[in-house]
C-alpha cells in the first residue's frame, strides 16, 4: 500500500505539547487587533520605493512603511492608478502620490498591496490577493503581505485590515521554512472577495491557497525573534498543522485538531516551535469528525448514513466501508488531511448480503499492508458463501474475490472478523449468529484452505436476540489459542480459551472455553478489542458503547514483562491510560456523555491501529455517529 508521505504526520522529540495547546481558542487571549490605528491616507502622488507594512513595538498597531504602494480607484469599474508612500520612516498616517482621473461625485476607494488582481466591482466591493508564500521578516511581516481595503467620498481613505494570521517563534535556527495548513482544507490565502466597508470577505478562490509558506529571512530564522504568518479570515473547524523544514527535509509536525477561527484583523499567538515537550497527554486526538442533528459525519464527503461500522487503516488511508445490499462503497480517508477522500475501486464487487462489511490491512512478513474486506451473507436471504476481496494492487485497481466456504445450514456470518498473524502464514477468523468461530488459514499470500477450518462453539446466543452471540475473537498477538470474545447486547466479554490438547494452527478442533466473565461494564455491547506492541510497551485498546448515541475509545497500558492478560487485568484494577469520546471532541474526566444528535444502537464501533514513521495511530468510529484519529505520544 502507499505510504503516508514524509511532510505529514511526523512530530521530533523536540516539538512541544506546549504549541497544541496554543493552538487551542484560547490562544484568542493572546490576541492583538492588527488594523491600522490611526489610518487615515492622503492621496497626492507618484513614486518609488519598496513596499511593506510595519508592525510597531507595541505589538498592536500596523504603520505605513516608507514607499508602500496602494491600487487607488474613483468609482466601480474603474482602472486602478498605483500610489507610493512619500513617508521616509514608519509612520501611523501616510501621504501618497499618484495620477488619477477623478470623477465628481464617485467614491474613492483603496487596496493594499498594490497588485494585478486589484479591482473594485459594480457593488463596490474589492479583490485583493493574500500570498501563500511570504517571506519572514523580523517583528513584522514581508513586503506586500497583509492586504487592506478602504472607501472615501473624498481622498483622506481610513484603510481595513482584510486578513488575520498567527504570531511564532522558532526554537531551532537550522528550520529555513514552516508550513500552515487547516485540516479541512480550508483557502487561508490567495483571491478575496472584500466588503470595503468593514472588510469582511464574500468569498474566496485560489488554486493555491490552501497553504501558507512562511520562509526564513536572510540569514535564516533567529531564536527569541518574532514573525508572522497572514491568513485570510477562516474558520479551520478541525484544527490546524504546521510543519517545520530544513530544506525539503521535515524537521517536525503537529496536527490539532481543535477548532481555531482566524479572524480579521487578529494576530493569534502560538509561542515557540520545537521546545522540548512539557507533561500532557501521553494520548492526543489527532483529529475528529463529528455528526449533527442534521448530518452524520460521513455526508460530508457523500457518504450514506447508518452504513460505517468497521474501520481499517494503512500508512496513507483509513477505510470505511458502507454496509449496504444495493452498492459497493468503500472510502480511503487521508490521514493527513480527513477533508481528502477518495473511492476505493470495487469493480467485480457483488453478492453477499451486505455487499461489503467489514475492511481490514493485514501485513505480509515484511510489514506491507494490504487492503482486504468481507461481504455479508445472512440465513434465509442469501445463503451463499461469504466473499472476501483483496486489493493485491493498490486501491485504484479492481480486488480479488476469494471465495470463503461455510458448508449448510447457513448463519448470519461475516459483520465483522478479525486476523492472527500475517499472510504468509496466519488464519481470518469470523463469527456466526450461533456463537461459533470459523477460521480460514493463509499461507505465502494464498487462500491455502478455501473451506472453513474449524468451527467453536463460545456462548449460548441471547434468548431474546437471534443475534446475540455474534461479536468477533480477538487472539492474543503472541498466543493463537487464547483471547478475548465479544458479544452483543447487554453480555460481557469473554476471555476465552481453546481446550487442553487442542492448537488453532496445527490440531484444528477444540471448544473455545468461557473461562470467565471480563467483569467489567466497559465490556458490554459488541466491544473491539486490539492488543498492540508499541516502544516496549503493551497497549489494549478497546471500545465502549454506553449508549447508540455515546461511544467512547479506552486505552490501558503495560510493560513489556505483562502478559496479555496481565494487561486486560490492569483496566480491571481501574488502570486506564485514556479515554476520549467519540461523539465529541472531550475526553478524559472532562469526557461528555451527550450525543451530537444522531444514533446507532448499541454497537457499531470498531478501532483501527497502524505505526507510521514510528509513532502509534488509532482510528475509532461508532456508526452514523463519528470518526476520530488518535496518536500515542
Amino acid at each position: 500500500m502507499d505510504s503516508l508521505t514524509a511532510n505529514t504526520m511526523k512530530k521530533s522529540a523536540i516539538f512541544g505539547l506546549a504549541a497544541i495547546a496554543l493552538l487551542s481558542l484560547a490562544a484568542c487571549n493572546k490576541e492583538t487587533d492588527f488594523a491600522p490605528s490611526p489610518s487615515e491616507i492622503t492621496v497626492t502622488a507618484t513614486s518609488d520605493g519598496a513596499t511593506r507594512t510595519a508592525v510597531q513595538s507595541n505589538g498592536k498597531s500596523v504603520w505605513w512603511s516608507p514607499a508602500d504602494k496602494i491600487d487607488v480607484f474613483c468609482g466601480p469599474g474603474d482602472t486602478p492608478a498605483v500610489f507610493t508612500g512619500q513617508n521616509t520612516e514608519a509612520a501611523a498616517t501616510a501621504s501618497f502620490k499618484g495620477e488619477l482621473q477623478v470623477t465628481e461625485g464617485l467614491k474613492f476607494y483603496g487596496i493594499y498591496p498594490s497588485s494585478t488582481y486589484s479591482s473594485i466591482d459594480e457593488d463596490g466591493n474589492a479583490t485583493v490577493y493574500l500570498k501563500p508564500s511570504q517571506k519572514a521578516v523580523a517583528g513584522t511581516f514581508g513586503p506586500d503581505i497583509f492586504p487592506a481595503v478602504a472607501v472615501s467620498d473624498n481622498t483622506t481613505l481610513s484603510f481595513r485590515s482584510v486578513a488575520g494570521g498567527i504570531k511564532f517563534s522558532v526554537a531551532e535556527e537550522s528550520v529555513t521554512s514552516v508550513v500552515f495548513r487547516g485540516n479541512h482544507g480550508e483557502l487561508i490565502a490567495g483571491v478575496a472577495n472584500v466588503n470595503t466597508s468593514d472588510g469582511s470577505i464574500n468569498s474566496t478562490e485560489a488554486a493555491d491557497g490552501y497553504y501558507i509558506t512562511v520562509t526564513a529571512p536572510d540569514g535564516g530564522f533567529k531564536k527569541g525573534e518574532v514573525y508572522y504568518a497572514i491568513m485570510l479570515p477562516a474558520l479551520l473547524r478541525d484544527g490546524i498543522t504546521i510543519v517545520l523544514k530544513n530544506g525539503s527535509k521535515e524537521v517536525a509536525s503537529i496536527t490539532t485538531g481543535k477548532s481555531l477561527e482566524v479572524k480579521r484583523g487578529v494576530i493569534a499567538n502560538i509561542g515557540v516551535l520545537g521546545e522540548a515537550p512539557e507533561p500532557g497527554s501521553p494520548v492526543e486526538r489527532v483529529w475528529g469528525l463529528y455528526s449533527t442533528a442534521d448530518a452524520s459525519w460521513n455526508e460530508f464527503y457523500g457518504g450514506m448514513p447508518d452504513t460505517d461500522r468497521n474501520v481499517a487503516m494503512d500508512d496513507e488511508y483509513i477505510y470505511v466501508a458502507e454496509t449496504r445490499t444495493d452498492a459497493a462503497k468503500l472510502w480511503a480517508i487521508s490521514i493527513a488531511n480527513p477533508n481528502n477522500v477518495k473511492a476505493v475501486n470495487v469493480d467485480g464487487v457483488d453478492g453477499g448480503f451486505w455487499k461489503l462489511a467489514c475492511p481490514r490491512v493485514i501485513n505480509d512478513a515484511g510489514g506491507n499492508g494490504y487492503l482486504l474486506c468481507s461481504n455479508m451473507n445472512t440465513t434465509g436471504e442469501t445463503n451463499a458463501d461469504p466473499k472476501l476481496y483483496v486489493w493485491w494492487d493498490g486501491i485504484d485497481s479492481a480486488p480479488t474475490a476469494y471465495t470463503m466456504n461455510c458448508s449448510t445450514p447457513y448463519e448470519r456470518i461475516g459483520d465483522t472478523w478479525s486476523f492472527w498473524g500475517t499472510l504468509d502464514k496466519g488464519m481470518l477468523l469470523m463469527t456466526s449468529t450461533t456463537g461459533n468461530v470459523r477460521m480460514w488459514k493463509w499461507g505465502n499470500k494464498i487462500l491455502t484452505n478455501g473451506t472453513w477450518v474449524d468451527s467453536r462453539y463460545v456462548i449460548t446466543p441471547n434468548e431474546e436476540n437471534e443475534n446475540g452471540g455474534v461479536g468477533a475473537f480477538y487472539p492474543y498477538p503472541d498466543d493463537k489459542n487464547h483471547g478475548i470474545y465479544s458479544v452483543r447486547d447487554n453480555r460481557q466479554a469473554c476471555s476465552a480459551a481453546i481446550e487442553d490438547g487442542k492448537d488453532a494452527w496445527t490440531a484444528p478442533g477444540g471448544t473455545l472455553l468461557n473461562v470467565s466473565p471480563l467483569g467489567s461494564n466497559y465490556f458490554l455491547n459488541a466491544a473491539s478489542f486490539q492488543f498492540i506492541p508499541y516502544n516496549g510497551k503493551k497497549y489494549l485498546a478497546y471500545t465502549r458503547c454506553v449508549d447508540g448515541s455515546d461511544g467512547r475509545l479506552a486505552i490501558t497500558e503495560g510493560t513489556a514483562d505483562d502478559t496479555w492478560p496481565q494487561v486486560v487485568a490492569r483496566r480491571h484494577s481501574g488502570e486506564l491510560l485514556y479515554m476520549a469520546a467519540i461523539q465529541n471532541n472531550t475526553e478524559q474526566d472532562g469526557l461528555d456523555e451527550s450525543g451530537n444528535g444522531r444514533y446507532s444502537g448499541n454497537s457499531g464501533m470498531d478501532i483501527a491501529w497502524r505505526i507510521i514513521d514510528g509513532k502509534l495511530y488509532i482510528a475509532c468510529v461508532k456508526q452514523n455517529v463519528g470518526l476520530s484519529l488518535f496518536r500515542v505520544n
